[in-house]
């Protein structure tokens, strides 16, 4: 039965993956975002436009690429920040004293990553899964401190598909059967629960 529709609800889950070989490309395990609260893909377009006598006489345009952003309503994960702006997160001291932190200098290489979000489905018990295969963040963590709230974080930034010509650059998945993301990334095939 082909699984056409999908009325999707909320954001279930969403994991991040290091890519760790971008050749191949190979991914590290996934790292849950936590309290994860949006995420949105949007595909970008190579347009050309031909005019002539004063109108537009065709167009052509060429995916190229999506943008993203990804927020969590609170709860700022230094493996999340790891994955997603490189750096690794240090340990200092010890109970009750003791301290973790990751610092973002200049020298942080902005490491390529993938993604996968999950929202249910509201009518049959399946879901809609949104694979994002290289991305790359250009903004973030984005998020305030204020007076009787959580701070949300937020990132965004771009995707590209892989290395190979038709590499996809996101893939939506309609599952019949509520399927878990996996913790290690699929491989090319499209994947279903087990």
């Amino acid at each position: 039965m082909a699984v056409d529709t999908i009325y999707a609800v909320g954001l279930r889950d969403v994991q991040v993956y290091p890519i760790t070989d971008l050749s191949t490309p190979t991914y590290g395990s996934g790292v849950d975002m936590p309290a994860a609260a949006t995420m949105e893909v949007s595909g970008t377009f190579s347009e050309v436009i031909a005019e002539g006598d004063d109108v537009i006489v065709t167009q052509h345009a060429l995916p190229n690429g999506a943008e993203w952003t990804l927020e969590a309503s609170t709860g700022l994960s230094l493996p999340v920040l790891e994955v997603l702006l490189g750096g690794t997160a240090s340990d200092s001291g010890s109970t009750p004293n003791e301290v973790s932190y990751w610092d973002f200098t200049g020298d942080n290489e902005v490491p390529w990553f993938g993604f996968i979000g999950k929202a249910i489905d509201s009518e049959t018990g399946g879901d809609t899964h949104c694979q994002v295969f290289k991305a790359k963040v250009t903004s973030g963590p984005g998020g305030a401190f204020a007076y009787n709230s959580f701070k949300p974080i937020n990132w965004s930034g771009r995707a590209l598909g892989g290395p190979y010509t038709g590499s996809p650059i996101f893939r939506v998945l309609n599952h019949e059967t509520a399927t878990d993301i996996p913790a290690s990334w699929p491989d090319a095939d499209p994947y279903t629960s087990s």
